[in-house]
């Protein structure tokens, strides 16, 4: 673990963090049928699914760790992306969204969970997604 500090951000990361190891990937094979059925039970009701790909600390703030490649860190996000598109379930990653506002405080320092403003980010990706679905009421 190391902490990054300046004037606008404070983050404590996980030093080599790799999300592409073999406990990572069985946990997505245990997952996908719930994900499936999940799908099937949405659908059963007049309802559709939509995964919400939320970045973790590590994966936003990259540039501060050398060591994060791309197969290490986004492995997650590209195997779930390709699963929703194999089996036609919405999905929206919103790293790329979120990666804007990398230089910023939007997680609490000391915990992977967002801050008011990383939240209040959040609902505004997932609105505009949804309604660029045609999903949003």
């Amino acid at each position: 673990l190391f902490l990054f500090q300046n004037e606008s951000l404070s983050i404590m990361l996980n030093k080599r963090a790799d999300l592409s190891t073999q406990n990572y990937r069985d946990g997505f094979e245990i997952a996908k049928p719930s994900i499936l059925s999940l799908k099937e039970r949405a659908e059963h009701v007049g309802a559709e699914l939509v995964i919400i790909i939320i970045p973790l600390m590590e994966q936003l703030y990259t540039e501060l760790e050398p060591e994060a490649t791309e197969e290490k860190t986004f492995w997650p996000n590209k195997v779930l992306m390709d699963f929703c598109e194999e089996n036609k379930i919405k999905c929206h990653d919103t790293t790329q969204e979120f990666k804007k506002f990398s230089g910023e405080q939007i997680y609490f320092t000391y915990d992977g969970h967002f801050n008011k403003k990383g939240y209040a980010l959040l609902a505004e990706f997932v609105q505009n997604y949804l309604e660029s679905e045609n999903l949003a009421g």
